[in-house]
């Protein structure tokens, strides 16, 4: 019975962590959405490199987005990210996605840096800028 409930367990684990690999990073902000929408911090966390907490009000509007530019970070635009000493570090390989949001209250764009790590997309950075 041990090795049974033993067994059981480990492949719910597995299945939880298939559930947080993301394959591209589009999927990797399709997922991080649904969890702003959910309220859900636990959810975030699992979408971003290095983040030990979040703090979230509950469920937010759905939110409606545009994927405007997506760039793959070569050795030039890693340097020009790295030469501007913003922390974290980009790397090459890294991909910035430039999104247009869409919420209840307000709108923008919004930049999100994602890096693969161990087959899945995680966000590195992100930040909010006017479309000028």
């Amino acid at each position: 019975m041990r090795i049974i409930l033993t067994l059981i367990l480990a492949l719910t684990s597995a299945l939880a962590n298939a559930e947080d690999k993301f394959s591209t990073p589009e999927e990797a902000l399709k997922s991080y959405y649904k969890c702003l929408e959910k309220g859900d911090a636990k959810c975030v966390i699992r979408h971003v490199i290095d983040l030990k907490e979040f703090n979230i009000s509950g469920p937010q509007s759905t939110i409606k987005y545009t994927i405007k530019k997506i760039t793959t970070y070569t050795e030039k635009e890693a340097a020009e990210w790295n030469n501007k000493g913003i922390i974290p570090q980009a790397k090459i390989g890294d991909v910035e996605l430039q999104i247009y949001e869409e919420h209840e209250n307000y709108s923008g764009m919004w930049s999100y840096n994602l890096r693969q790590v161990n087959d899945s997309w995680l966000f590195v950075t992100w930040s909010a800028w006017d479309d000028l």
